[in-house]
Protein backbone atom coordinates (compact mmCIF):
# COMPACT_ATOMS: atom_id res chain seq x y z
CA UNK A 1 0.00 0.00 0.00
CA UNK A 2 1.33 3.46 -0.84
CA UNK A 3 1.26 6.41 1.21
CA UNK A 4 -0.51 8.87 -0.58
CA UNK A 5 -0.77 12.09 0.48
CA UNK A 6 -3.78 12.85 3.26
CA UNK A 7 -7.20 13.57 2.34
CA UNK A 8 -7.37 17.28 1.10
CA UNK A 9 -9.50 19.58 3.21
CA UNK A 10 -13.19 21.26 2.08
CA UNK A 11 -10.92 24.55 1.69
CA UNK A 12 -8.41 23.27 -0.64
CA UNK A 13 -9.88 22.55 -3.79
CA UNK A 14 -7.84 23.93 -6.49
CA UNK A 15 -9.27 25.27 -10.14
CA UNK A 16 -7.46 24.73 -13.24
CA UNK A 17 -6.33 28.26 -14.08
CA UNK A 18 -7.09 29.16 -18.41
CA UNK A 19 -4.66 28.20 -20.48
CA UNK A 20 -2.64 25.70 -17.88
CA UNK A 21 -0.72 23.16 -19.61
CA UNK A 22 -2.59 19.92 -19.44
CA UNK A 23 -6.21 21.53 -18.24
CA UNK A 24 -9.10 23.36 -18.93
CA UNK A 25 -10.79 26.15 -17.23
CA UNK A 26 -13.84 24.72 -15.49
CA UNK A 27 -16.09 27.28 -13.65
CA UNK A 28 -17.13 24.91 -10.84
CA UNK A 29 -16.94 21.62 -12.45
CA UNK A 30 -14.94 19.59 -14.84
CA UNK A 31 -15.82 19.93 -18.63
CA UNK A 32 -13.90 16.46 -20.30
CA UNK A 33 -16.71 14.43 -20.18
CA UNK A 34 -18.12 13.85 -24.25
CA UNK A 35 -19.95 10.86 -24.57
CA UNK A 36 -18.57 9.52 -27.34
CA UNK A 37 -20.48 5.98 -29.65
CA UNK A 38 -18.87 2.55 -28.48
CA UNK A 39 -17.37 1.84 -31.78
CA UNK A 40 -15.00 5.37 -31.87
CA UNK A 41 -13.95 4.67 -28.74
CA UNK A 42 -13.04 1.09 -29.46
CA UNK A 43 -11.53 2.87 -32.89
CA UNK A 44 -9.21 5.48 -30.98
CA UNK A 45 -7.72 2.24 -28.76
CA UNK A 46 -6.96 0.25 -31.65
CA UNK A 47 -4.99 3.20 -33.26
CA UNK A 48 -3.76 4.02 -30.06
CA UNK A 49 -0.02 4.47 -29.62
CA UNK A 50 0.44 2.54 -26.38
CA UNK A 51 3.27 0.83 -25.39
CA UNK A 52 3.27 -2.71 -26.41
CA UNK A 53 4.31 -5.12 -23.44
CA UNK A 54 7.25 -6.87 -25.30
CA UNK A 55 8.34 -10.44 -25.18
CA UNK A 56 10.10 -13.06 -24.19
CA UNK A 57 11.27 -16.88 -24.92
CA UNK A 58 9.40 -19.42 -22.89
CA UNK A 59 9.48 -23.32 -22.84
CA UNK A 60 7.04 -24.95 -25.21
CA UNK A 61 5.40 -26.70 -21.97
CA UNK A 62 4.91 -23.21 -20.31
CA UNK A 63 3.08 -21.59 -23.05
CA UNK A 64 -0.32 -22.32 -22.73
CA UNK A 65 -2.48 -18.98 -22.19
CA UNK A 66 0.21 -16.91 -23.48
CA UNK A 67 0.10 -14.76 -26.77
CA UNK A 68 1.72 -16.12 -29.73
CA UNK A 69 4.14 -12.80 -30.48
CA UNK A 70 6.64 -14.17 -33.63
CA UNK A 71 5.75 -16.47 -36.60
CA UNK A 72 6.49 -20.18 -35.66
CA UNK A 73 7.18 -23.01 -38.56
CA UNK A 74 7.73 -26.55 -37.50
CA UNK A 75 10.62 -28.24 -37.68
CA UNK A 76 9.59 -31.77 -38.10
CA UNK A 77 7.09 -33.83 -39.92
CA UNK A 78 4.88 -34.71 -37.84
CA UNK A 79 3.54 -37.75 -37.16
CA UNK A 80 7.50 -37.88 -37.53
CA UNK A 81 7.09 -41.55 -39.46
CA UNK A 82 4.64 -43.41 -40.47
CA UNK A 83 2.90 -44.96 -37.56
CA UNK A 84 -0.20 -47.13 -36.87
CA UNK A 85 -3.26 -44.84 -35.74
CA UNK A 86 -4.88 -48.02 -34.36
CA UNK A 87 -4.54 -50.84 -32.18
CA UNK A 88 -3.90 -53.91 -33.98
CA UNK A 89 -1.48 -55.76 -37.10
CA UNK A 90 0.73 -54.20 -39.27
CA UNK A 91 0.12 -56.16 -42.88
CA UNK A 92 0.96 -56.05 -46.34
CA UNK A 93 -2.00 -54.89 -48.22
CA UNK A 94 -1.16 -57.23 -51.25
CA UNK A 95 -1.27 -60.29 -49.20
CA UNK A 96 -5.19 -59.60 -47.95
CA UNK A 97 -6.12 -58.68 -51.82
CA UNK A 98 -8.21 -61.93 -52.03
CA UNK A 99 -9.03 -62.66 -48.53
CA UNK A 100 -12.75 -62.89 -47.80
CA UNK A 101 -15.00 -65.13 -44.86
CA UNK A 102 -15.15 -68.20 -46.84
CA UNK A 103 -11.75 -68.38 -47.70
CA UNK A 104 -9.80 -66.21 -45.20
CA UNK A 105 -6.05 -65.45 -45.35
CA UNK A 106 -3.62 -66.68 -42.93
CA UNK A 107 -0.35 -64.73 -42.34
CA UNK A 108 2.76 -66.00 -40.29
CA UNK A 109 2.79 -63.56 -37.29
CA UNK A 110 5.64 -62.60 -36.34
CA UNK A 111 6.91 -61.61 -32.56
CA UNK A 112 7.48 -57.42 -31.99
CA UNK A 113 9.51 -56.74 -35.47
CA UNK A 114 10.54 -53.77 -37.41
CA UNK A 115 10.24 -55.58 -40.44
CA UNK A 116 7.41 -57.75 -42.48
CA UNK A 117 7.76 -60.13 -45.47
CA UNK A 118 5.21 -61.68 -47.57
CA UNK A 119 2.48 -63.34 -45.95
CA UNK A 120 3.66 -61.88 -42.58
CA UNK A 121 2.36 -59.76 -39.82
CA UNK A 122 3.38 -58.45 -36.58
CA UNK A 123 0.82 -56.59 -33.54
CA UNK A 124 1.14 -52.89 -32.99
CA UNK A 125 -0.21 -50.35 -30.97
CA UNK A 126 -1.76 -46.58 -31.86
CA UNK A 127 1.18 -43.91 -32.28
CA UNK A 128 3.86 -47.15 -32.83
CA UNK A 129 6.32 -46.91 -36.12
CA UNK A 130 4.99 -49.08 -38.75
CA UNK A 131 7.48 -52.18 -39.77
CA UNK A 132 9.07 -51.87 -42.88
CA UNK A 133 7.45 -53.69 -45.39
CA UNK A 134 4.08 -53.22 -44.07
CA UNK A 135 1.54 -50.76 -45.77
CA UNK A 136 -2.01 -51.25 -43.82
CA UNK A 137 -3.33 -52.52 -40.02
CA UNK A 138 -6.38 -54.58 -39.54
CA UNK A 139 -7.39 -53.63 -36.20
CA UNK A 140 -7.63 -55.93 -33.42
CA UNK A 141 -11.48 -55.63 -33.27
CA UNK A 142 -11.43 -57.53 -36.94
CA UNK A 143 -8.40 -59.98 -36.11
CA UNK A 144 -8.81 -63.70 -35.40
CA UNK A 145 -5.74 -65.45 -34.32
CA UNK A 146 -5.19 -69.18 -34.78
CA UNK A 147 -2.26 -71.93 -34.95
CA UNK A 148 0.51 -69.12 -34.58
CA UNK A 149 -1.33 -67.25 -37.74
CA UNK A 150 -3.23 -64.05 -37.90
CA UNK A 151 -6.31 -64.86 -39.92
CA UNK A 152 -7.52 -62.20 -42.64
CA UNK A 153 -11.39 -62.57 -43.65
CA UNK A 154 -11.40 -59.17 -45.63
CA UNK A 155 -8.85 -57.27 -47.76
CA UNK A 156 -7.09 -54.19 -46.12
CA UNK A 157 -6.66 -51.64 -48.44
CA UNK A 158 -3.35 -49.66 -48.78
CA UNK A 159 -2.59 -47.11 -45.51
CA UNK A 160 -5.79 -48.43 -43.80
CA UNK A 161 -5.47 -47.24 -40.09
CA UNK A 162 -2.27 -45.78 -40.72
CA UNK A 163 -1.07 -41.76 -39.98
CA UNK A 164 1.35 -41.39 -42.72
CA UNK A 165 4.56 -39.42 -41.89
CA UNK A 166 3.84 -35.44 -42.41
CA UNK A 167 0.11 -36.23 -43.17
CA UNK A 168 -0.95 -33.47 -40.00
CA UNK A 169 1.92 -30.94 -40.18
CA UNK A 170 5.27 -30.97 -42.33
CA UNK A 171 8.33 -29.43 -41.78
CA UNK A 172 8.65 -26.21 -42.38
CA UNK A 173 4.53 -25.62 -42.31
CA UNK A 174 3.57 -22.66 -40.34
CA UNK A 175 1.83 -23.55 -36.96
CA UNK A 176 1.36 -20.33 -35.52
CA UNK A 177 1.57 -16.60 -35.89
CA UNK A 178 1.99 -13.42 -33.72
CA UNK A 179 -1.18 -12.18 -32.85
CA UNK A 180 -2.39 -15.86 -31.54
CA UNK A 181 -3.50 -17.15 -28.07
CA UNK A 182 -1.55 -20.89 -27.54
CA UNK A 183 -4.01 -23.24 -25.96
CA UNK A 184 -2.99 -26.31 -24.21
CA UNK A 185 -3.30 -27.96 -27.49
CA UNK A 186 -1.11 -25.33 -29.52
CA UNK A 187 1.27 -26.35 -26.72
CA UNK A 188 1.23 -29.73 -27.33
CA UNK A 189 2.07 -29.14 -30.84
CA UNK A 190 4.66 -26.95 -30.22
CA UNK A 191 6.03 -29.95 -28.40
CA UNK A 192 5.28 -32.19 -31.50
CA UNK A 193 6.78 -29.72 -33.86
CA UNK A 194 10.13 -30.07 -31.72
CA UNK A 195 10.02 -26.44 -30.85
CA UNK A 196 11.78 -26.09 -27.70
CA UNK A 197 10.90 -22.64 -26.93
CA UNK A 198 9.13 -20.02 -28.22
CA UNK A 199 8.71 -16.64 -28.26
CA UNK A 200 5.06 -15.01 -26.35
CA UNK A 201 4.00 -11.57 -24.94
CA UNK A 202 5.26 -10.62 -21.69
CA UNK A 203 2.44 -11.07 -18.77
CA UNK A 204 1.02 -7.75 -18.91
CA UNK A 205 1.51 -5.42 -15.66
CA UNK A 206 -1.41 -3.44 -14.11
CA UNK A 207 -1.98 -1.53 -11.07
CA UNK A 208 -4.83 -0.29 -9.58
CA UNK A 209 -5.59 2.51 -7.96
CA UNK A 210 -9.03 3.66 -6.19
CA UNK A 211 -9.60 7.35 -5.84
CA UNK A 212 -12.28 8.91 -2.88
CA UNK A 213 -12.43 9.86 0.75
CA UNK A 214 -12.96 7.21 3.23
CA UNK A 215 -11.82 4.06 1.24
CA UNK A 216 -9.63 1.32 2.74
CA UNK A 217 -8.30 -1.61 1.37
CA UNK A 218 -9.59 -5.43 2.28
CA UNK A 219 -6.96 -6.38 4.80
CA UNK A 220 -6.76 -2.98 6.20
CA UNK A 221 -10.27 -2.46 6.97
CA UNK A 222 -11.13 0.35 9.77
CA UNK A 223 -14.18 1.40 11.01
CA UNK A 224 -16.23 3.88 9.34
CA UNK A 225 -13.99 3.30 6.03
CA UNK A 226 -15.80 1.53 3.03
CA UNK A 227 -13.54 -1.50 1.74
CA UNK A 228 -12.22 -0.84 -1.66
CA UNK A 229 -13.80 -4.25 -3.36
CA UNK A 230 -13.96 -2.93 -6.77
CA UNK A 231 -10.37 -2.78 -6.65
CA UNK A 232 -10.85 -6.46 -6.11
CA UNK A 233 -13.00 -6.72 -8.92
CA UNK A 234 -10.79 -5.69 -11.45
CA UNK A 235 -8.27 -7.19 -10.15
CA UNK A 236 -9.53 -10.81 -10.58
CA UNK A 237 -11.35 -9.85 -14.54
CA UNK A 238 -7.31 -9.08 -15.64
CA UNK A 239 -5.83 -11.78 -14.00
CA UNK A 240 -8.55 -14.30 -15.07
CA UNK A 241 -6.77 -12.78 -19.01
CA UNK A 242 -3.47 -13.42 -18.03
CA UNK A 243 -2.11 -10.23 -16.25
CA UNK A 244 -0.75 -9.65 -13.45
CA UNK A 245 -2.49 -6.94 -11.19
CA UNK A 246 -1.64 -5.09 -8.18
CA UNK A 247 -3.98 -3.23 -6.10
CA UNK A 248 -1.13 -0.36 -5.13
CA UNK A 249 -3.87 1.68 -2.80
CA UNK A 250 -5.73 4.48 -2.40
CA UNK A 251 -5.26 8.30 -3.25
CA UNK A 252 -7.64 10.32 -0.92
CA UNK A 253 -5.74 13.41 -1.63
CA UNK A 254 -6.56 17.00 -3.74
CA UNK A 255 -6.24 17.20 -7.49
CA UNK A 256 -2.50 17.27 -7.48
CA UNK A 257 -1.86 14.88 -4.88
CA UNK A 258 -3.80 12.40 -7.27
CA UNK A 259 -1.74 13.56 -9.95
CA UNK A 260 1.23 13.10 -8.50
CA UNK A 261 0.15 9.60 -7.47
CA UNK A 262 -0.90 8.34 -11.09
CA UNK A 263 2.14 9.90 -12.47
CA UNK A 264 3.83 7.91 -9.99
CA UNK A 265 2.10 4.37 -10.97
CA UNK A 266 2.00 4.77 -14.59
CA UNK A 267 6.12 4.41 -14.22
CA UNK A 268 5.33 0.81 -12.47
CA UNK A 269 3.18 -0.69 -15.07
CA UNK A 270 2.25 -1.27 -18.55
CA UNK A 271 -1.55 -0.53 -17.60
CA UNK A 272 -2.65 1.99 -14.73
CA UNK A 273 -6.38 1.80 -13.56
CA UNK A 274 -8.16 4.23 -11.53
CA UNK A 275 -11.45 3.33 -9.70
CA UNK A 276 -13.87 6.21 -8.94
CA UNK A 277 -13.36 10.13 -9.02
CA UNK A 278 -14.49 9.80 -13.15
CA UNK A 279 -17.51 11.72 -13.31
CA UNK A 280 -18.36 15.74 -13.43
CA UNK A 281 -19.09 16.19 -9.74
CA UNK A 282 -16.89 18.63 -7.69
CA UNK A 283 -15.31 15.46 -6.05
CA UNK A 284 -14.54 13.99 -9.45
CA UNK A 285 -10.61 14.88 -9.91
CA UNK A 286 -9.03 12.00 -11.30
CA UNK A 287 -9.95 13.55 -15.63
CA UNK A 288 -8.36 16.80 -14.31
CA UNK A 289 -5.46 15.02 -12.37
CA UNK A 290 -4.77 12.86 -14.73
CA UNK A 291 -3.96 15.96 -17.53
CA UNK A 292 -1.76 17.36 -14.79
CA UNK A 293 1.01 14.00 -15.21
CA UNK A 294 3.89 15.12 -17.47
CA UNK A 295 3.16 13.86 -21.13
CA UNK A 296 -0.70 12.89 -20.74
CA UNK A 297 -3.35 12.76 -23.30
CA UNK A 298 -6.75 12.69 -22.63
CA UNK A 299 -8.04 9.92 -25.62
CA UNK A 300 -11.39 10.03 -24.34
CA UNK A 301 -13.79 10.29 -21.41
CA UNK A 302 -17.57 9.26 -21.93
CA UNK A 303 -18.95 6.65 -24.02
CA UNK A 304 -22.53 6.69 -25.20
CA UNK A 305 -24.05 3.95 -23.07
CA UNK A 306 -25.47 3.09 -19.91
CA UNK A 307 -24.45 2.38 -17.01
CA UNK A 308 -20.72 3.11 -18.52
CA UNK A 309 -20.92 6.72 -19.24
CA UNK A 310 -17.78 8.55 -16.85
CA UNK A 311 -15.47 5.90 -18.44
CA UNK A 312 -12.29 6.78 -20.01
CA UNK A 313 -8.80 6.40 -21.14
CA UNK A 314 -6.25 8.36 -21.30
CA UNK A 315 -2.09 8.08 -21.58
CA UNK A 316 0.57 8.89 -19.25
CA UNK A 317 4.20 8.62 -21.55
CA UNK A 318 2.92 6.44 -23.76
CA UNK A 319 1.29 4.18 -20.99
CA UNK A 320 -2.80 3.35 -20.91
CA UNK A 321 -4.77 4.95 -17.89
CA UNK A 322 -8.27 3.55 -17.42
CA UNK A 323 -10.99 5.83 -16.22
CA UNK A 324 -12.93 3.49 -14.57
CA UNK A 325 -16.55 4.21 -12.40
CA UNK A 326 -16.61 3.43 -8.76
CA UNK A 327 -19.69 1.53 -9.33
CA UNK A 328 -19.93 -2.21 -9.21
CA UNK A 329 -21.60 -2.86 -12.33
CA UNK A 330 -19.95 -0.13 -13.82
CA UNK A 331 -16.96 -0.80 -13.16
CA UNK A 332 -17.13 -4.46 -14.43
CA UNK A 333 -18.43 -3.47 -17.74
CA UNK A 334 -15.76 -1.15 -18.33
CA UNK A 335 -13.63 -3.87 -18.06
CA UNK A 336 -14.97 -5.24 -20.52
CA UNK A 337 -15.77 -2.25 -22.68
CA UNK A 338 -12.70 -0.64 -22.68
CA UNK A 339 -9.91 -2.48 -20.31
CA UNK A 340 -9.58 -5.79 -21.74
CA UNK A 341 -9.47 -3.71 -25.73
CA UNK A 342 -6.60 -1.98 -23.76
CA UNK A 343 -5.17 -5.00 -22.23
CA UNK A 344 -5.29 -6.90 -25.63
CA UNK A 345 -3.94 -4.36 -28.15
CA UNK A 346 -1.30 -4.28 -25.92
CA UNK A 347 -0.68 -7.61 -25.81
CA UNK A 348 -0.64 -8.04 -29.50
CA UNK A 349 -4.37 -8.81 -30.31
CA UNK A 350 -7.35 -7.54 -31.99
CA UNK A 351 -9.28 -5.09 -29.28
CA UNK A 352 -12.19 -7.63 -29.23
CA UNK A 353 -10.38 -10.19 -29.08
CA UNK A 354 -10.92 -12.90 -26.23
CA UNK A 355 -14.68 -12.45 -26.00
CA UNK A 356 -17.38 -15.28 -25.40
CA UNK A 357 -20.23 -14.57 -27.06
CA UNK A 358 -23.40 -17.51 -26.92
CA UNK A 359 -26.59 -16.50 -28.46
CA UNK A 360 -29.38 -17.71 -26.13
CA UNK A 361 -33.66 -17.47 -25.85
CA UNK A 362 -35.12 -14.57 -24.03
CA UNK A 363 -37.28 -16.28 -21.14
CA UNK A 364 -38.81 -12.39 -20.81
CA UNK A 365 -38.40 -9.02 -22.71
CA UNK A 366 -35.52 -7.51 -22.68
CA UNK A 367 -35.91 -3.69 -23.23
CA UNK A 368 -33.91 -0.54 -23.18
CA UNK A 369 -36.08 2.52 -23.40
CA UNK A 370 -32.74 5.28 -23.30
CA UNK A 371 -31.97 7.33 -26.19
CA UNK A 372 -28.39 5.73 -26.26
CA UNK A 373 -26.96 2.25 -25.88
CA UNK A 374 -27.73 0.33 -22.42
CA UNK A 375 -25.77 -2.90 -21.28
CA UNK A 376 -28.27 -5.40 -19.08
CA UNK A 377 -26.85 -8.38 -16.82
CA UNK A 378 -27.66 -11.43 -17.44
CA UNK A 379 -28.33 -15.05 -15.73
CA UNK A 380 -27.81 -18.08 -18.59
CA UNK A 381 -29.37 -21.66 -18.53
CA UNK A 382 -28.62 -24.39 -20.62
CA UNK A 383 -30.92 -27.03 -21.86
CA UNK A 384 -29.70 -29.47 -23.70
CA UNK A 385 -27.28 -27.26 -25.72
CA UNK A 386 -29.50 -24.48 -26.01
CA UNK A 387 -29.09 -21.24 -23.92
CA UNK A 388 -31.73 -19.39 -22.56
CA UNK A 389 -31.34 -15.82 -21.05
CA UNK A 390 -32.74 -14.01 -18.11
CA UNK A 391 -32.72 -10.27 -17.15
CA UNK A 392 -31.26 -8.65 -14.04
CA UNK A 393 -32.46 -5.72 -12.40
CA UNK A 394 -31.13 -2.73 -13.69
CA UNK A 395 -28.73 -0.83 -11.49
CA UNK A 396 -25.37 0.41 -11.72
CA UNK A 397 -24.46 -0.82 -7.99
CA UNK A 398 -26.14 -3.86 -7.51
CA UNK A 399 -23.26 -6.49 -6.48
CA UNK A 400 -25.63 -9.10 -5.80
CA UNK A 401 -27.05 -9.47 -9.52
CA UNK A 402 -23.17 -8.56 -10.63
CA UNK A 403 -22.18 -11.61 -8.54
CA UNK A 404 -24.93 -14.19 -9.82
CA UNK A 405 -25.19 -13.08 -13.42
CA UNK A 406 -23.12 -14.74 -16.14
CA UNK A 407 -23.03 -12.02 -18.97
CA UNK A 408 -24.49 -9.45 -20.19
CA UNK A 409 -26.11 -7.58 -23.20
CA UNK A 410 -26.02 -4.94 -25.19
CA UNK A 411 -29.13 -3.10 -26.32
CA UNK A 412 -29.23 -0.14 -29.25
CA UNK A 413 -31.24 3.28 -28.20
CA UNK A 414 -35.15 2.33 -27.72
CA UNK A 415 -34.57 -1.63 -28.55
CA UNK A 416 -35.96 -4.57 -27.09
CA UNK A 417 -35.74 -7.97 -27.59
CA UNK A 418 -39.07 -9.50 -26.66
CA UNK A 419 -39.37 -13.20 -24.59
CA UNK A 420 -38.67 -15.88 -27.17
CA UNK A 421 -36.16 -13.69 -29.08
CA UNK A 422 -32.79 -14.30 -29.70
CA UNK A 423 -29.69 -12.48 -28.46
CA UNK A 424 -26.28 -12.72 -28.18
CA UNK A 425 -24.84 -12.40 -24.37
CA UNK A 426 -21.29 -11.95 -23.69
CA UNK A 427 -20.01 -13.50 -20.92
CA UNK A 428 -18.27 -11.96 -17.99
CA UNK A 429 -15.20 -14.18 -18.67
CA UNK A 430 -14.44 -17.46 -19.60
CA UNK A 431 -14.80 -19.17 -16.62
CA UNK A 432 -18.54 -18.32 -16.70
CA UNK A 433 -19.28 -21.56 -18.90
CA UNK A 434 -18.35 -23.67 -16.08
CA UNK A 435 -21.45 -21.78 -13.82
CA UNK A 436 -23.94 -22.18 -16.68
CA UNK A 437 -26.27 -24.67 -15.18
CA UNK A 438 -27.83 -26.91 -16.95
Amino acid sequence: MWGFEPAMSRHAARRPSQGSPGTTAWEGRPRYLKLLPLGEATHLVSNSSFRTVGSELVYADRASGRVCAETVRSRSDIPESTTSAMDGYAVRSADTTDASRSDPVRLRLLPASTRIRKGEATEVSTGERLPAGSDAVLRVERARLGGGALVVSEPVPRWKNVSLSGEDVRAGQVIFRAGSVISPAGAALLISAGVHRVRVARVPRVGIISVGRGLTGFRERRPGKTVNNYANLLQGYFEEFGATATIVGVADGDGPAVGRAIERASRLFDILVTVGGVSVGRGDLVPESVLRCSGSKMIFHGLRAVPLRPAGLASVKGRPVVLVPGKAVSAALAFFEVALPVLNVISGLEPDARRAVLLARATEEFANDRPMDAFLLATLENSGGVYSARPLGWGSNLQHNLAIANGFVRLGPRERVPAGGTLPVELLGPSQIARIPG
